[in-house]
């Protein structure tokens, strides 16, 4: 009989600042995680109209919650740490990319 495994993982946030992505990177490794994902969108969940109103503590350390990393340029500055995770794109938009960069 085969026994059942789990892999698990960690979503990061593809918003700046890039060294706090890195250093989850570093936690994943130390919680013996499998993987590290990051999402590709071209602009963040909450509208900019109520981001200084509702969000303030947000506002506070990002003028927009539409700063966000490409998640190609994001997952090759995290390759280096990532040692034995897997690391990957959770969801990417095919409309935005050409066919070849997303492969």
């Amino acid at each position: 009989m085969v026994s059942a495994s789990i892999a698990t993982g960690l979503e990061l946030a593809a918003m700046p600042p890039p060294g706090l992505n890195r250093a989850l990177v570093y936690f994943a490794r130390l919680s013996q995680l499998d993987s590290v994902w990051v999402l590709d969108h071209f602009q963040g969940l909450i509208p900019s109209a109520i981001w200084d109103q509702e969000f303030s503590w947000g506002a506070t350390q990002h003028e927009s919650p539409h700063e966000l990393f490409d998640y190609q340029v994001l997952l090759g500055y995290l390759a280096k740490s990532a040692g034995r995770l897997r690391i990957g794109v959770g969801v990417t938009e095919p409309i935005r990319s050409h066919p070849v960069l997303i492969a």
